[in-house]
């Protein structure tokens, strides 16, 4: 009966016949909006689609809006939130980098109970790199410890 948040790139929990608790996916944030707004700023047809097509719900991604939120678990993969903390979508996207690097410290009320990385590809599988198994999971699980 647990409610549960999880990230893109995390296995959906409602496929797992064990698992009775309520689950909603983060909405996504592909990191493209604001970076072809800023390349294509001088052609207001185009900004005006990739707005249409590329929607950010920001307002998802903050500290009281989670504690609003108040779930039990948090599940995140390094393919979602990875793309906010090292690299140039850091530029474009600081709420994203301070609201993931605010909840992998605890300073939201949650705490880290685990993370793991899938294993290795095989050599034998075809293609040679799938780059989808090179996923990191970190499960975060509410406290009453430091919230900031």
């Amino acid at each position: 009966g647990a409610t549960i948040e999880s990230s893109t790139y995390v296995p959906k929990w409602s496929n797992h016949a064990k698992v009775k608790g309520v689950y909603e996916r983060m909405p996504s944030i592909s990191g493209r909006r604001r970076v072809f707004e800023d390349v294509f700023a001088a052609d207001p047809a185009i900004v005006s689609e990739i707005q249409a097509r590329e929607v950010d719900e920001m307002q998802w991604y903050t500290v009281p809006a989670l504690l609003e939120r108040s779930p039990d678990f948090i599940a995140i993969s390094s393919l979602y939130f990875d793309r906010f903390m090292e690299g140039r979508l850091v530029a474009y996207y600081p709420e994203l980098h301070e609201y993931f690097s605010t909840l992998l410290a605890g300073e939201a009320g949650y705490e880290v109970v685990f993370d793991e990385s899938c294993c290795v590809g095989r050599r034998w599988l075809y293609p040679q790199d799938i780059l989808f198994l090179d996923n990191r999971i970190i499960i975060l699980t509410k406290t009453t410890g430091n919230i900031r």
